[in-house]
């Protein structure tokens, strides 16, 4: 740590009377002499040793002073059952937010390296061994973070209350279907969550498009049964013959089958026939984005009607959930992911406010890379009402400026609930003058000098006397007392790793700011060499409307056309060929075909277009 002005005290002082002894007048040197005795030639030596001792010191913290800033902080903080510990200051100790501090959210601001994930793993850590519930979603697809987390529940005797959501391998994954829980209307927020927000006109008259077919289709599927999954919504948007089953199967007398025929009814033609492809066309591209969930990795872990993940039971249980965002591999379906999720979340909130009850112990949802996924209808109201729910939130990014991809209002509403401010390391000049300002300003004195050097010379026609040169020099001095930030923007920038401005709003203890504090990481377990074990699956069906299409019926998936790079109207039809997409081959059942990757088979060759009749 810095050496603090009470020291320097005392070595300006050792310095000073060592300066001083030889400056006495010779009177007073013999009358030290003589009173001392003996004793005056070990004391003159001490005196002279102090002082070569004090300028030692004095130089080598003028030259290091500033690399003792770094030495380490104690490692494991002390456990606290009603805070958490976030890191160290030299001047202040252990900086602890407390409950009532955390349930009005902490903002986490850090660039790339900085070390926001290791300060979120910790006070995960931290949540899981005081009891509470907690969770994540973390931007990075971290076996090793995975297996710590399964570790540290193990240890806290509560493994069983672990739920994970790993795409990247669905065996392990627990399972999680957002069609599920609540209203009609619930329903529809969430899944329109994939779009986010714009304030661009005609993205709004395609998410009004997606949401009227949404709430006609999905609201007749949820009248037959409630058991639906992405998968069925999906076959209802690309099959005619799901949708005439759906109108037929639809209680006549219900709200639900007259918003279905009033639907359909604008894609019929003059035969009466459903016109799919120019429905298709109409609802924004509503199949292309729910096809990542109902097919592949995402779609096992998201298409099950006994799912094992419910954020609202979650919140009352206090269950840890962890969220592994694949972010690189898969940056639009993984965020639109997050999006659901929040939207799920704001909604488990809503209701558990109305539960009499209040959790004990905060729960703390830890939202890393959180400016990605926030920009989706009614995140101020998360921030805003959450806190009487007894629901902490701790929104990390890189920028400032994510916040603000809806509108500015929203970054301001996200800013200004959030209590607790950390700011670590910054990588551009406009998250760290913002965070100077949100901060605040203070009364500062600023001195000004200025000093003006004037040279002179007579020439020979205007005097008869030799040329004379003069010259004059004139200095100034002022104060000026103005407001300045309390804290600078270059010193967000010029942090070091592990480094972070810590801005505390506590109800109780009022605001503190610790300018110089250290984070403190907690020590995360290793993660286990044995392969994680495989979650159990549900066998029931549900709607499943798959078993309504006819013999010899396709589903159109987008990614086989885009691979072989040809569309329907040029591609050369083979014998036989009954419209199916190019690339797919159809595998028939006993009840229904469904369509896959089409195998090649030597010797066979392609025959020519037919001709036009």
């Amino acid at each position: 740590m810095r050496i603090s002005s009470w020291w320097n005290g005392w070595l300006f002082a050792v310095l000073a009377v060592a300066i001083a002894f030889p400056l006495l007048p010779l009177p007073r040197l013999v009358l030290l002499a003589n009173s001392f005795g003996d004793l005056y030639l070990p004391l003159k030596i001490l005196l002279l040793a102090a002082t070569a001792f004090a300028a030692a010191v004095a130089g080598y913290l003028f030259v290091y002073g500033d690399h003792l800033s770094a030495v380490p902080v104690p490692r494991r903080p002390p456990q606290t059952p009603d805070a958490l510990t976030i890191g160290w200051a030299p001047h202040g100790g252990w900086i602890r937010l407390t409950d009532r501090a955390l349930r009005h959210h902490v903002l986490l601001l850090g660039s790339s390296g900085s070390g926001k994930t290791q300060l979120l793993l910790s006070l995960l850590a931290q949540q899981i061994q005081r009891g509470g519930g907690c969770l994540m979603i973390d931007a990075k697809v971290d076996s090793e973070a995975l297996g710590s987390i399964i570790r540290l529940c193990r240890a806290a005797d509560c493994l069983e209350d672990l739920r994970i959501l790993w795409p990247p391998n669905p065996k392990v994954s627990h399972t999680w279907n957002p069609l599920m829980r609540g209203k009609l209307q619930e329903v529809l927020t969430r899944v329109m969550a994939l779009w986010g927000t714009s304030t661009r006109g005609e993205a709004d008259f395609w998410r009004g498009q997606a949401n009227t077919a949404l709430h006609a289709v999905l609201g007749a599927m949820r009248k037959i049964s409630d058991l639906v999954t992405f998968t069925d919504l999906y076959i209802a948007l690309n099959s005619s013959d799901a949708l005439l089953w759906l109108e037929r199967t639809v209680p006549q007398d219900s709200e639900e089958h007259s918003a279905l025929l009033a639907f359909l009814a604008n894609y019929r033609n003059q035969r009466g026939q459903l016109d799919i492809e120019r429905m298709k066309r109409m609802v924004g591209g509503l199949p292309s984005y729910l096809s990542a969930y109902a097919w592949g990795e995402l779609g096992t872990i998201m298409n099950c009607v006994e799912p094992s993940l419910d954020l609202y039971k979650a919140l009352q249980n206090n269950h840890i959930v962890y969220v592994a965002l694949p972010i690189l591999a898969e940056t639009q379906s993984a965020i639109a992911l997050a999006r659901m999720l929040i939207s799920d979340l704001k909604q488990a909130v809503g209701s558990l406010l109305q539960c009499p009850e209040r959790l004990r112990v905060p729960y703390l949802v830890l939202m890393d890379e959180a400016s990605s996924y926030m920009n989706i209808e009614g995140i101020e109201q998360l921030f805003e009402q959450s806190r009487s729910a007894g629901v902490a939130l701790v929104a990390a990014a890189q920028v400032a400026s994510g916040f603000a991809a809806g509108n500015d209002a929203q970054q301001d509403s996200i800013f200004g609930n959030t209590a607790t401010k950390i700011i670590m390391k910054l990588g551009d000049f406009a998250s760290a003058e913002l965070m100077a300002k949100t901060i605040g300003q203070e009364l500062a004195l600023f001195a000004s000098k200025s000093t003006a050097n004037t040279k002179g010379r007579s020439a020979a026609w205007v005097s008869p006397l030799p040329d004379r040169a003069n010259r004059g020099q004139s200095e100034s001095h002022g104060q000026q007392e103005r407001y300045d930030y309390v804290i600078r923007p270059e010193k967000f920038m010029h942090q070091r790793t592990g480094e972070a401005v810590v801005y505390v709003q506590d109800p109780k203890y009022g605001a503190t700011l610790h300018q110089e504090a250290r984070l403190v990481y907690l020590e995360l377990p290793k993660a286990p060499a044995d392969p994680l074990p495989e979650i159990p699956r549900s066998n029931v069906p549900g709607l499943n409307l798959l078993k309504v299409l006819p013999k010899g019926a396709v589903l159109p998936p987008q990614e086989a056309s885009a691979r072989n790079g040809s569309t329907r109207k040029n591609r050369p039809r083979r014998r036989g060929d009954t419209g199916t997409p190019p690339g797919i081959q159809r595998h028939e059942t006993k009840e229904f075909s469904v369509a896959g990757p089409e195998r090649s088979r030597a010797g066979e060759e392609t025959a020519e277009p037919e001709s036009e009749a």
